[in-house]
C-alpha cells in the first residue's frame, strides 16, 4: 500500500506541474476512460486527485485572494493573480483536475461497488463526489451536474443552477449517511486504499454530517429548522478529514510546496501579506511563526496586498516568506473548520451559549494545530474573547478566526466564506494608513477590477466554453453567485 501512496502522488504532482504548459481534456471529451480499474486503485487515486489541485491551485489562489499571502516584490509568477487579472485561460484545471480525474474515479467505484455489494467503497465515493462537486460550484456556481460524465452519451451537459445542486447535494449526503449499516458489513475491506480515514465508516458518517452542514449555511433561512435538527442530532467530525501522507521527497510533497518551493526558479514567490500579519501582530497571535518565516530583523512584516515596492523602498530583507513544508497535509474539512460551522449555526439560531462553547473549542483546535495554546486569547479580557452582544458581533469574532484558522491549510474555503458572509469585510484604507480596522481586508494595488471590488468566482475555462454548446456566457469575476452575501 505503501507504494499505491507513493505512485498516486507522483502522478498528481506531475499532472499539477504540466498545468501551465498543457491544455487538459475537458468534461466532455474524455469519452475513453478506462472503466474496469479495481475500486482499491481507483479510491486512492480519486483521493489524491482531489488533494492535487486542492492543496495545490486551489489554495494558492485562496492564500492570495484571502489576503493571507501577496505575491513577493522580488518575483512575479502570480501577479496576474494577485491583481485578479485573469482570462478563461487561467487556472482551467480548476476544472478539468475534477472533471476529468477526480469525478470519473469516483463514479466507477459507485458503479461498480453497487453492482458487487461493496457499500462501503460506494458510500465513500459517493460523499467525496458530493464534497467534489461543492467545491466546484463554490468556484463557478453553475455547473454540468446531473448531465456530467456521461462521455459520449451526451457531449453536451446542461448547466445546472447552483441553488438546486446545493440542494441535490444534501439529498445526496442523506443518502450515503443511509449507507452506513451497510457500508460496515461490507464483505470487501477497506483500509489503507483511503487515505482520509483508513476506511472508518463512522469518521466518513461524522464527515458526511459535517458537509451537509456546511452547504445548507449557504443558505441558513430555507434550512433553518433541519440546521436545528442537525445540530441537536450531533455527530460532527471528530478527526481531521486530509492527506497526511506526503513526504520530503520529490514528487511526494504537499502539491503547493512541491510547485512553489521546489520546481519553480525561485522560492521567494509568496510573501506575508499586510492584513493578515497587521492582525496576528496587533494581538500578539504565536501562530504567525507558523505562517511567516521572520525577517532579517527578527520581525514579520507583511507587503500590502498586491504592492510591487523597489527594492530601495522596500529591502528583500524586510518582508517575512509564507511558510510551507513539504509535509503540510492536504484538508478537505478540518476538525476546526467543524466546530467554527456549528458555532455559526448556533449564532444564527440565536443560541448564544452554544455557540460561545462551541466557538471557544474552535478556535483552540486552530491553536493547537500549530501546538499552541488558546487559552488566554478565548478568556474573558482576552484579544479573541467572544463577543455574544449581537448576532453581527458573534458572526464577526467566529468568521475572523476561522479566516485566520484556514491560514496554510485551507485558503480556497476562507476565500468562500469572505464572499459568503461578507466577513473579514472588503475595507477602504490599508494597514498603515490612518482608520484602519485591523482585520479587515483592504484594497489591492494594482487591481484589473476596480475600487471596492472583490473577486467572487473563478472565470469558466475556454476548454469548456468552446467545446460545451450549453455553456453559459463568460461571466465576470466580481458577478455574485446566489449565496453571496
Amino acid at each position: 500500500m505503501k507504494n499505491i501512496i507513493k505512485y498516486c502522488l507522483s502522478i498528481s504532482i506531475v499532472a499539477l506541474l504540466l498545468c501551465s504548459c498543457k491544455d487538459f481534456l475537458d468534461i466532455n471529451t474524455n469519452p475513453n476512460y478506462p472503466g474496469d480499474a479495481d475500486v482499491t486503485m481507483l479510491l486512492p487515486s480519486g483521493e489524491i486527485a482531489i488533494a492535487s489541485i486542492l492543496g495545490g491551485e486551489m489554495e494558492l489562489v485562496g492564500s492570495l485572494w484571502s489576503q493571507h499571502t501577496t505575491q513577493n516584490a522580488s518575483a512575479n509568477q502570480y501577479n496576474t493573480t494577485v491583481n485578479y487579472t485573469l482570462s478563461t485561460s487561467s487556472y482551467s484545471r480548476f476544472w478539468s483536475n475534477p472533471y476529468t480525474n477526480a469525478l470519473p474515479d469516483l463514479k466507477i467505484i459507485i458503479s461498480k461497488a453497487e453492482k458487487d455489494g461493496y457499500a462501503n467503497y460506494s458510500m465513500v465515493a459517493d460523499i467525496l463526489s458530493a464534497f467534489t462537486f461543492h467545491i466546484l460550484a463554490g468556484w463557478y456556481e453553475n455547473i454540468p451536474y446531473s448531465e456530467a460524465l456521461l462521455g459520449e452519451a451526451n457531449p453536451n451537459p446542461k448547466y445546472d443552477n447552483g441553488k438546486d445542486i446545493n440542494a441535490a447535494l444534501i439529498k445526496r449526503l442523506d443518502g450515503s449517511i443511509a449507507k452506513e449499516a451497510a457500508a460496515k458489513a461490507s464483505a470487501m475491506a477497506l483500509n489503507n486504499q483511503d487515505f482520509i480515514y483508513g476506511g472508518d465508516i463512522d469518521k466518513w458518517v461524522e464527515f458526511a454530517k459535517t458537509l451537509k452542514l456546511k452547504l445548507m449555511l449557504r443558505d441558513f433561512d430555507a434550512n433553518r429548522g433541519d440546521i436545528q435538527s442537525l445540530l441537536n442530532a450531533g455527530g460532527f467530525l471528530s478527526k481531521d478529514a486530509a492527506i497526511t501522507q506526503f513526504e520530503d521527497k520529490e514528487n511526494n510533497s504537499n502539491p503547493l510546496f512541491e510547485y512553489d518551493r521546489r520546481k519553480l526558479n525561485t522560492k521567494n514567490n509568496i510573501a506575508a501579506c499586510a492584513t493578515l500579519a497587521e492582525f496576528l501582530n496587533k494581538n500578539n497571535d504565536p501562530r504567525i511563526s507558523s505562517f511567516f518565516e521572520e525577517n532579517a530583523s527578527n520581525a514579520y512584516w507583511g507587503l500590502k496586498c498586491g504592492d510591487r515596492p523597489g527594492v530601495g523602498d522596500v529591502p528583500a530583507s524586510k518582508i517575512s516568506r509564507a511558510r510551507l513544508a513539504a509535509e503540510d497535509p492536504v484538508y478537505f474539512i478540518s476538525l476546526a473548520e467543524s466546530y467554527f460551522l456549528q458555532a455559526e449555526a448556533w449564532a444564527r439560531l440565536g443560541n448564544l451559549a452554544n455557540a460561545k462553547k462551541v466557538y471557544d473549542v474552535a478556535v483552540n483546535e486552530a491553536f493547537k494545530r500549530w501546538n499552541e495554546t488558546s487559552d488566554t486569547f478565548t478568556a474573558a479580557g482576552g484579544a479573541y474573547e467572544f463577543d455574544a452582544t449581537s448576532e453581527a458581533t458573534m458572526l464577526k469574532c467566529i468568521l475572523t478566526q476561522k479566516w485566520v484558522a484556514a491560514t496554510r491549510c485551507q485558503a480556497w474555503d476562507s476565500f468562500f466564506d469572505i464572499n459568503r458572509t461578507g466577513i473579514p469585510a472588503l475595507g477602504s484604507k490599508f494597514t498603515d494608513e490612518e482608520g484602519y480596522v485591523s482585520g479587515e481586508l483592504t484594497p489591492c494595488v494594482g487591481s484589473s477590477i476596480g475600487d471596492g471590488e472583490f473577486p467572487r468566482r473563478m472565470l469558466y475555462p475556454k476548454n469548456s466554453l468552446d467545446n460545451n454548446q450549453n455553456a453559459p456566457e463568460v461571466i465576470g469575476l466580481t458577478v455574485k453567485q446566489w449565496w453571496h452575501k
